[in-house]
């Protein structure tokens, strides 16, 4: 699968994984996923891992969806970590534009270290 999630409540973080191949659906159903899940809360953090995204097939029109679905609220702070690849990074920040503010504080990382460290957490092990 190419999305899945940790909820760590004692920490109030999401991590997500990011993984392959990324369509507009699956990041859709896995805001859906988030919403209904009784241990989410939308002022949580986030951490999403897209270290291992290999293809990202969303278009702009698709990351403005995206960015409408988003689950989270203005007080979460989530940090992207991004693939070296300029592509990714680019999306990346095409998404914290057009969702950062109504969807939380949102910064984008090129180093996973970096990220971890601006939100100050611990993410489960075995990441």
């Amino acid at each position: 699968m190419p999305i899945s999630y940790t909820i760590d409540n004692s920490q109030r973080a999401v991590f997500t994984k990011l993984s392959g191949t990324l369509t507009l659906k699956e990041c859709i159903d896995h805001h859906r996923r988030l919403r209904t899940d009784p241990d989410f809360d939308p002022s949580y953090c986030e951490l999403i891992d897209g270290g291992e995204v290999e293809r990202v097939g969303l278009n702009s029109s698709g990351i403005f969806d995206l960015a409408s679905s988003c689950p989270f609220a203005p007080p979460a702070r989530r940090a992207i970590y991004t693939s070296a690849k300029s592509l990714h990074f680019g999306i990346a920040r095409m998404f914290q534009a057009l969702a950062g503010g109504k969807r939380g504080d949102i910064q984008v990382f090129r180093e996973l270290d970096k990220a971890i460290a601006w939100l100050g957490v611990e993410p489960p092990s075995g990441d």
